[in-house]
């Protein structure tokens, strides 16, 4: 898959993307929220190589004008072939300049027009404020909060909102 915005391109990823990954997912802030926490250089070769072979889960997230990997974006099926979900983690030098939202907001548009699916999904937790925001400028509804549903280890559970986005809402915005 290779998506373009405006400012972002979204591909596949290659080995030559290791560094960039390296940098952020080994970032203990910027994983905090992130089930699988933060990543050891091995752990960032094996999320390489599951996602650059045929059914990727996540794609990097490549700024066009300096073609520097920024983070990545996760869409994958969820619950059948009719919804699926989606993330995104922004490497902390370029968070808050709307690539997240541009990301989310491209592969919205692919999903919904050109794999027509029906649904899509995110989660987060309340105390990622940052990314719930961001789910609802992109017309997701919250339905649910989940308490104490995510074990993070040692004795400590997180809660989690969930969202929710279906074709007919994405087709009803901005109208």
């Amino acid at each position: 898959m290779i998506l373009e915005t405006s400012r972002l391109q979204i591909r596949n990823f290659g080995s030559a993307d290791y560094q960039s990954v390296l940098e952020y997912m080994t970032d203990e802030v910027t994983t905090h929220f992130l089930g699988e926490g933060r990543l050891s250089a091995n752990q960032v070769i094996d999320f390489l190589a599951s996602n650059s072979g045929a059914s990727p889960k996540a794609y990097p997230i490549i700024e066009k004008s300096s073609q520097v990997l920024i983070g990545h974006i996760e869409f994958y099926p969820w619950f059948g072939d009719h919804t699926y979900e989606i993330g995104w983690v922004i490497n902390p030098k370029f968070q808050g300049q709307g690539y997240g939202y541009e990301a989310a907001k491209a592969i919205l548009e692919h999903g919904f027009t050109q794999l027509h699916i029906h649904r899509v999904i995110a989660t987060c937790q309340p105390e990622n404020p940052a990314s719930y925001r961001l789910m609802e400028k992109l017309g997701m509804v919250r339905e649910g909060y989940f308490r104490q549903c995510i074990p993070k280890g040692n004795d400590v559970w997180w809660d989690e909102y969930f969202y929710s986005i279906l074709k007919s809402d994405y087709d009803n915005l901005g109208k």
